[in-house]
């Protein structure tokens, strides 16, 4: 049920019988969004998630069961799923779960976009810093420049004096 209301929600759909099946499918896959039981035949849904840990830490997954057990939505949580919704009787749990989905999903394409906006300002950070080096080398530069250029200015004037106090000897004018 849950598989069909999925799908007509837009989603594709992979099912795992179990939670060997499920790692399997896992491990072979892509998937944006896991979605488990806590009751698995062979398994617990937190064992099952926690492999998929193992395999890819960011891995978004949400708990659905038949058990509102506290202990277990609390470990769930605790291992880094996105949420834990109790399957209800009268099937309302499926019309929440693709909104939930979303959300997890809204979170995990913000994730995406922060990972990738903080890589941009580090490359960016990174062309300032080589800037940064190069115009510090050209100040150098522009600094020796300067003081070779003051210094001859200075040699001009002193000779200048020099000239002037000659030329003032011979009794000519200053130049």
């Amino acid at each position: 049920l849950t598989k069909l209301s999925l799908e007509s929600s837009g989603y594709l759909v992979e099912v795992g019988q179990d939670g060997r099946e499920a790692l399997e499918k896992f491990r072979n896959g892509r998937f944006d969004i896991v979605v488990l039981d806590f009751v698995v035949p062979d398994m617990t849904g937190i064992e099952v998630f926690s492999e998929m840990k193992r395999i890819l830490p960011t891995v978004v997954a949400i708990m659905v069961t038949g058990s509102g057990d506290e202990e277990v939505a609390v470990k769930a949580l605790q291992l880094g799923m996105y949420d834990y919704i109790v399957k209800e009787v009268n099937l309302a749990h499926l019309k929440t779960l693709p909104h939930v989905i979303e959300g997890a999903l809204d979170r995990e394409r913000s994730r995406l976009e922060q990972g990738r906006l903080k890589k941009q300002i580090e490359e960016r950070n990174q062309e300032l810093e080589k800037l940064n080096l190069q115009l510090e080398r050209q100040l150098r530069q522009l600094e020796s420049a300067q003081k070779i250029t003051v210094g001859r200015e200075l040699d001009m004037i002193a000779l200048k004096r020099e000239i002037n106090a000659l030329l003032k000897e011979m009794g000519r004018p200053d130049k």
